[in-house]
């Protein structure tokens, strides 16, 4: 049995001809929807777990999703209003992160603000 969301995303394919990816299958379930969490992916979407995962990510790395909150599972994430806020919560997620897998190997981290590497 086809779900509504995939079933989007095949009206979609047909009349563009091009095959759907799973970012925009994903920002198309969320035209409809508030929220989606990896579950939906996995179940409503039809995806992978890994790759549910990874377009989660890379949606995030964007700026086009945003954190909306836990369940008792899984996380909420939700379409950005502000992209660019988005993307410098999650780098700062990202980063603290980093940080905190090098305490825990022992190194001795030296946090300094507004420093941009690239």
């Amino acid at each position: 049995m086809k779900t509504k969301a995939s079933n989007k995303a095949n009206q979609l394919q047909e009349l563009s001809g091009n095959k759907v990816g799973d970012k925009q299958k994903i920002v198309q379930y969320l035209k409809d929807n508030y929220k989606i969490s990896i579950f939906s992916c996995i179940y409503i979407l039809e995806m992978k777990i890994q790759t549910a995962s990874a377009r989660l990510s890379d949606l995030q790395d964007e700026g086009i999703l945003e954190y909306a909150g836990e369940g008792k599972y899984y996380s909420f994430y939700k379409l950005s209003a502000n992209p660019e806020k988005a993307k410098a919560q999650r780098e700062k997620i990202k980063i603290n992160g980093l940080i905190k897998k090098l305490k825990g190997y022992g190194y001795e981290v030296i946090k300094k603000e507004n420093i941009i590497i690239k």
